[in-house]
């Protein structure tokens, strides 16, 4: 994935001569000099370019798409013998965002100290790396996560990776989303604990059983220029749920997450759940406004799993088949099998003065199948169909209509 920046050349002296005089001499002692710039720089990344096709859309509510999902440059380097940095620009969507801008600190695996921007402690799927998930949408879990925020944190594996921590101070994400700055002095605290028991009995059935858990607190104060409140997507990236305009997130903001997973041969599942309670106002409109107080709960799981029908072996940094794609020789990369079920719940007891729930599902239900096709350590293709049920979400209460859609993914990581 990664290509040395240091830079080298090698040029004949002899040549040189043999052009300045205009005479070739076959005999003449030739002269290697090369030059390397030690740097310290790797340059890597990924292009995902996805398909979305919907089915069952009488109304022509959803758009058909062919988009650049992701399209990231990895900047990664050393300064000096404790200090390291990485540097990921995204430009898809015509923009730039700026996701890893951290620089870590280390003098040990089991104490490392990151400074800047990074994706928040808190779920097993969300710490994957982008270019290693499953499916090609995350599930219902991240909604309800925070991504990457700006802030300090440590790290560190202990007892040769039977335990990992992580723990940081971070500006305050919302459910979802990521951030570069605050708009309000209060900040988020949020870790993960994570135990791989059998981590060292390498060749071990259990080797790749692990459990964690994560949590966040923080302290919103929104206003309507900036009301903190989070937006919910389906995995075809529509909108299902959303705050009314008239509400702000006021007061406390916990996240609690529970996960397991195992990786055995070519096996993997893997199995999470989220809660996100936030305490929420809401103004109305009328005169005099009344004003509406109330903790807003979400929760949310995930269970998958998957196969990898060509034998190589299940992992969280991702499969890597045998033998590259090579028809003429026999060889057609790597196949895995996989399926999802996951859930998001909001609370429908007290949404009323918060969301408009002719507009807003308060549950989201969905179903994935799909397989992953490796031509190679750097190429995948990718093919997810999902069904998605909600409640709610219509006028008169109704439910709006199931999401039916077929998700594809060609991803390159150079």
């Amino acid at each position: 994935m990664a290509a040395s920046a240091a830079i080298s050349f090698t040029t004949s002296l002899a040549a040189q001569a043999q052009a300045d005089s205009a005479r070739a001499d076959s005999t003449s002692p030739k002269q290697t000099v090369q030059i390397a710039l030690p740097v310290g720089v790797t340059v890597g990344g990924f292009i995902q370019v996805d398909g979305r096709v919907f089915f069952n859309d009488t109304a022509d509510r959803l758009i058909n798409d062919l988009t650049i999902r992701r399209f990231r440059i990895d900047l990664a380097g050393t300064a000096g013998k404790y200090v390291s940095y990485h540097i990921q620009p995204d430009f898809a969507g015509a923009k730039v965002t700026l996701n890893d801008v951290y620089a870590e600190f280390s003098g040990s695996p089991a104490v490392k100290l990151r400074v800047g921007k990074a994706k928040v402690p808190f779920s097993l799927e969300r710490a994957q790396a982008t270019p290693n998930n499953i499916f090609v949408e995350q599930g219902a879990t991240l909604a309800i996560a925070p991504n990457y925020d700006v802030g300090v944190q440590l790290l560190g594996d202990l007892f040769g990776g039977v335990l990992f921590y992580q723990g940081g101070l971070f500006n305050g994400a919302a459910d979802g989303a990521s951030v570069d700055d605050d708009v309000e002095d209060a900040k988020d605290v949020a870790g993960r604990v994570q135990i791989t028991p059998f981590a060292q009995q390498k060749g071990s059935l259990l080797n790749g059983l692990s459990f964690g858990a994560g949590a966040t607190h923080g302290t919103r104060h929104g206003a309507p220029a900036t009301p903190e409140t989070p937006t919910y997507k389906t995995a075809g990236q529509n909108t299902f749920l959303s705050y009314l305009s008239t509400t702000v997130a006021e007061g406390d903001v916990n996240r609690v997450s529970v996960y397991g997973a195992d990786y055995s041969g070519p096996v993997s599942v893997l199995g999470e759940w989220v809660r996100s309670h936030e305490d929420l106002r809401s103004t109305s409109t009328v005169t005099p406004p009344v004003v509406t107080t109330g903790t807003f709960e979400n929760r949310a799981y995930q269970v998958y799993g998957t196969i990898v029908l060509t034998g190589e072996c299940a992992s969280f940094r991702g499969v890597v088949p045998r033998h590259a794609f090579d028809p003429a020789h026999g060889h057609w990369g790597a196949l895995e099998l996989v399926a999802r079920y996951d859930d998001l719940k909001a609370d429908d007891a007290t949404a009323a003065p918060f969301v408009d729930l002719t507009k807003s599902a308060t549950r989201a239900t969905s179903r994935t199948i799909g397989f992953n096709w490796y031509f190679s350590k750097q190429v995948r293709a990718e093919v997810n169909y999902q069904t998605t049920n909600f409640v709610s979400g219509a006028a008169g209460g109704a439910s709006r209509p199931a999401e039916h859609v077929l998700l594809t993914r060609l991803q390159t990581v150079f």
